[in-house]
């Protein structure tokens, strides 16, 4: 009996562990877009996000500083969102995006009312100096990192490690 109630315990664990952990959506990354702006980049691999979260750093905590919406991404399961000039129907709900060259950024996005991870993006003091008009810049990590390591895709490789996530 006490194996019995074990197990309906550590099954119930498992369950709403699993209940609270958002499944995988895709991967997102940093890019210059058009003008040279500040440009996140996400695939996906069977639904679009349709919101983003922008933290800044704060005493080793990671802080909202923005949190931004609109409709689902469009394209062949890879979208952008020019963050210095939000894309028709997209807009600030919370924060500003007043982001700082000085300041350490993570990006995340998501699906609101479903829970899928797109994965997040880390933008470093003075990061943007090191973002390319023709690659997608995400991260990496390995047990000694605690920010990660940049790692600069092509579109089809973001695609590609979207599919790895998901």
């Amino acid at each position: 009996m006490r194996f019995q109630v074990a197990r309906a315990v550590a099954v119930g664990v498992l369950l709403a562990l699993t209940a609270c952990t958002p499944a995988g959506g895709g991967r997102t990354g940093l890019m210059l877009g058009r003008n040279g702006h500040l440009t996140v980049a996400v695939a996906w691999c069977d639904q679009a996000p349709d919101s983003m979260v922008v933290y800044h750093r704060s005493g080793g905590e990671l802080l909202d500083q923005a949190r931004i919406s609109g409709p689902a991404l469009q394209g062949e399961k890879i979208g952008f969102v020019d963050l210095e000039e939000l894309p028709k129907g997209w807009s600030v709900t919370e924060g500003d995006l007043d982001l700082r060259e000085d300041r350490f950024y993570k990006i995340s996005a998501f699906k609101a009312g479903v829970q899928l991870t797109y994965g997040g993006v880390t933008l470093r003091a003075g990061h943007k100096k090191d973002l390319h008009r023709d690659g997608i810049v995400i991260q990496y990590y390995d047990d000694g990192s605690e920010y990660g390591y940049d790692v600069k895709l092509t579109q089809d490789g973001l695609r590609n490690a979207a599919e790895e996530m998901c």
